[in-house]
């Protein structure tokens, strides 16, 4: 039986499930009234980790308060239901009907009034099954890989500028300030068809992922992300870090990170002395 602490943090949780210790925080930011972003993370209180793995995910809402706010609100409750009702079958499949029917909920929701017309949400959604991670990504929301002294991004920015950077249009540092930086390609609930992005990889002992919106990776580099992720003494702590770093640099936006980390198991005889 997995042996499970959960930790209320103000804004956030912090959760471990046997070695896997998983983080998340949120916040307003400077410069915003509201927070348009929502998370999600699986309730590991009675939950068959084995069989439906660990779900995590970030969603920043776009199109007004109140739209961003129920956009990204649809989403992670889409994510909800399938991951305690429908979370069957291979992960890849499960997380890809999820996405359209979350698509299909938000922009069905856009239709019935004026003031939701053209919400939609980013979503980056990842679930850890033993040392696989399936990752589903729409937007610019993004999910990282921290191994050793190295940080790798996971997902594509689905952005106008990003798009770019792949074409070869742009550099990196021109793209930092362009003032189309903003502007998203894809996104859940704008169309009434979407297309979402599919990976997966294997982790290792003592990696991290990162899960956030573009309030942290916007404004902290990734060679700050991976200094604060390894200098601290849990998860909870770094994405306090994460967020403290991202409002020192003008909290332009909502800030949420999710930071999960596969800790290293104790040899038998160190948990021995410590249990004395």
């Amino acid at each position: 039986m997995a042996k499970v602490s959960v930790r209320h943090l103000e804004n956030g949780q912090f959760v471990t499930v046997d070695n896997v210790e998983i983080a998340v925080l949120t916040n307003v930011g400077l410069r915003r009234e509201h927070n348009e972003d929502n998370y999600y993370i699986f309730d590991p209180q009675g939950c068959d980790t084995t069989g439906r793995g660990m779900l995590f995910a970030v969603a920043d809402g776009m199109g007004g308060h109140a739209a961003g706010e129920t956009a990204s609100r649809i989403a992670v409750e889409t994510l909800r239901s399938y991951y305690t009702e429908a979370m069957n079958g291979s992960f890849r499949d499960a997380l890809e009907r999820c996405i359209l029917d979350a698509n299909a909920r938000i922009y069905g929701q856009a239709q019935t009034s004026p003031i939701l017309k053209g919400m939609g949400t980013t979503l980056t959604v990842a679930v850890l099954s033993n040392t696989t991670l399936n990752v589903g990504q729409i937007g610019d929301s993004r999910a990282y890989l921290i191994r050793a002294k190295t940080i790798t991004q996971l997902t594509d920015d689905h952005s106008l500028v990003a798009e770019q950077i792949r074409q070869g249009l742009l550099t990196e540092e021109e793209a930092a300030n362009h003032p189309a930086r903003n502007i998203i390609t894809r996104a859940l609930g704008t169309k009434e068809k979407v297309e979402a992005d599919y990976s997966s990889c294997t982790l290792e002992v003592d990696d991290r992922v990162l899960v956030c919106s573009d309030g942290l990776h916007g404004v902290v580099t990734n060679e700050q992300i991976l200094e604060i992720a390894l200098a601290a003494p849990d998860s909870a702590a770094a994405c306090e870090r994460l967020i403290a770093r991202a409002n020192e640099g003008g909290g332009p936006d909502n800030i949420t990170a999710i930071l999960v980390h596969l800790r290293p198991i104790r040899p038998f005889w160190k948990r021995l002395l410590s249990w004395r």
